[in-house]
This record gives structure tokens, C-alpha cells and sequence, in this order.
């Protein structure tokens, strides 16, 4: 069986990194040779003690010669930098793709620059990845990838750890807050503030991953309406900490695969009455909040079958790549 190199960015403690490790540690479990290199090659990087406990050994860019490669969208520019036995890009996000690429006349010089005149390493545009094959994260991922001419994809997702799955919340001590992420949506949340004035609502910042828990524990809503470029986890925490998630339709959101939640809970932002239709649902809420959980038992039951579903793509994986 091949051994498999997943390539990662150093020193990041996001979700995507934190599934290509939950990747590695699957497939040791299954005895296959797996590692993680991180990424920039020039310097030397630790494994981030938030992943200590996931059994991902580091790799060393030789090896990536003998080896089936995964590279994550965001770092195509890898893909003719490795030499490797077979070359896979997983989308763990849509957005990030575009984010490491060029969308700007500055941009757009510096990569002709690089094509031409350097060998530095140079982004994949989507007509030239249709060579390889591909893994994703989410199902918004897969219609990204069908409207770009490539059908063939294997969905590869994630699941919460423990520490989310198994803890206890207790609804009687759950407060009349809103937390969100003020990285994502911010613009819109602002109003949303601004239109009620009487409720609480708490950011979620510069807080460890014990205190989001508590935070999450403690609120009644959370809302994300920014753009979800996959599978994302917060709302996920948020549903398992017993949060009503109220989200908009952006990316990942438009669909009930990737956020389960029903669709009452999911409001156009560019729509008419908006605000309004906010401020009435969390007073609703508020006021009938055990109703509105039950509303959410699917998505729970879900997210809790995450792993066993994880585990099993991974052995599929195994099975159609090595």
C-alpha cells in the first residue's frame, strides 16, 4: 500500500488544518504509512500542540517522491514543486482557493512574474487542476468543483472532537445571548446589534477553545452570516452546546447537507425585512426555547454520527487511492 504525504500550513490552528491531522491519525489507525509536511519548506516546524494528541508523524519533502500526495487547495502552488507517486487536491474550503490566488491588477503581475521570469512557485488556475483528482470537505465543495468541469470527486469531511460531543449543557442556565464571530459577517451583525439594543450580544474573540465552549454553553442563539466556504464548525459547536443557529444562505449554508439546520433558521440577508425577521425569530426563541431545540435534534444526531461516517470515507479513500 502507497504511503500518503497531506501537505499543511505550519503554526495554524484552524479547522482545516485540524481535519488534515484528523486524516493522518485515521489512516495510521488503518497501518498506513501517513504524514504531514508542513508548509513553507524553508523553514522548520512543530506539530501545534492543539493536534499533540492526533498520532501525525512529520514528513520531509523527499519523501513525497514514493508517495501519494494530498494538497490543499489553498496551496496549489505546491503541486509542481513535489514530486510525488500520484498528487490529490482536497478542498477543506472553496474561498481559501481564492484567497491564495491573484484578484488584483498587483496580484496578477506578481504571478506573471513568477510564471515567467522565476521559479518560484505559482498558483493552479481551475483548467489546470482538472488533471488531477479530488477530495472534499463539504458538499458545497462538490458543486464548486461540478461547475468547473470536474465530476469525479470523493468527499473526505471531519468531525468534532470529545470535547464538544460529550459535553454536558444545562438549558436551565442558558442566558438570553447572541455570540458570534465577528470574522465573519461583521457588517450585518452590526445591524443587527444596532436594530435591538435590549439583547446581548457577545463576540467570539480572543477567547481559548474551553471558553467558546463555555461561552457557547451559556447562550441561547448563535449567528454566522458570513460567507461558509464548507463544512463549518462553528455552527456544528454551537448546535452540540445546545445554541439555536440562526445562519444566512451564503456558500455552505445554501444547502441542508453541509449546515442541517431547518430552513426557518436560514434568512436571506439581501431580503426584504431582514432585521425584522431576525429580531422576530430570536424573540421567539427566547421565549420558546425549548420548542426551537427540538428543532435541531436532527442536526445534533448528525453531527454526533460524524466520526463513524469519517472513519469510514477514510477506509474508502484507502481503497480507491493506495
Amino acid at each position: 500500500m502507497d504511503k500518503v504525504i497531506v501537505l499543511c500550513p505550519a503554526n495554524s490552528v484552524t479547522g482545516g488544518p485540524e481535519l488534515i491531522h484528523q486524516f493522518v491519525d485515521a489512516l495510521t489507525r488503518l497501518d498506513v504509512d501517513a504524514k504531514v509536511l508542513y508548509y513553507p519548506f524553508t523553514e522548520t516546524h512543530q506539530t501545534p500542540s492543539a493536534y499533540a494528541h492526533y498520532n501525525a508523524p512529520l514528513a520531509r519533502v523527499e519523501e513525497c517522491r514514493d508517495a501519494v500526495v494530498v494538497v490543499p487547495e489553498a496551496a496549489t502552488k505546491y503541486l509542481n514543486l513535489v514530486e510525488g507517486k500520484r498528487k490529490i487536491v482536497w478542498w477543506l474550503s472553496v474561498d481559501n482557493y481564492f484567497k491564495s490566488h491573484p484578484n488584483t491588477l498587483f496580484k496578477h503581475i506578481k504571478h506573471w512574474y513568477r510564471r515567467n521570469v522565476t521559479n518560484k512557485p505559482k498558483f493552479l488556475p481551475m483548467n489546470e487542476l482538472k488533471k488531477y483528482s479530488h477530495l472534499t470537505q463539504s458538499y458545497y465543495g462538490e458543486l464548486f468543483l461540478n461547475q468547473h468541469g470536474i465530476t469525479d470527486v470523493f468527499h473526505l469531511s471531519d468531525y468534532l472532537g470529545e470535547e464538544h460531543l460529550n459535553r454536558e449543557v444545562d438549558i436551565k442556565l442558558k442566558e438570553n445571548i447572541i455570540c458570534y464571530n465577528p470574522k465573519k459577517g461583521i457588517e450585518t451583525t452590526n445591524k443587527l446589534i444596532s436594530a435591538m439594543p435590549s439583547v446581548k450580544f457577545v463576540p467570539i474573540q480572543n477567547m481559548t477553545a474551553s471558553e467558546v465552549a463555555d461561552l457557547l454553553a451559556k447562550s441561547k442563539v448563535y449567528i454566522d452570516f458570513g460567507n461558509h466556504p464548507g463544512k463549518d464548525r462553528i455552527p456544528r459547536e454551537a448546535a452540540m452546546a445546545k445554541c439555536i443557529v440562526i445562519t444566512g444562505e451564503k456558500g455552505s449554508a445554501g444547502n441542508a447537507v453541509d449546515i442541517a439546520v431547518p430552513k426557518k433558521y436560514k434568512l436571506n440577508e439581501s431580503g426584504a425585512g431582514f432585521t425584522d425577521n431576525v429580531s422576530s425569530l430570536v424573540k421567539d426563541v427566547f421565549t420558546h426555547f425549548d420548542r426551537a431545540l427540538d428543532d435541531f435534534e436532527f442536526y445534533r444526531n448528525k453531527i454526533k454520527e460524524e466520526k463513524v461516517v469519517f472513519n469510514q470515507e477514510v477506509a474508502d479513500f484507502a481503497k480507491k487511492f493506495l
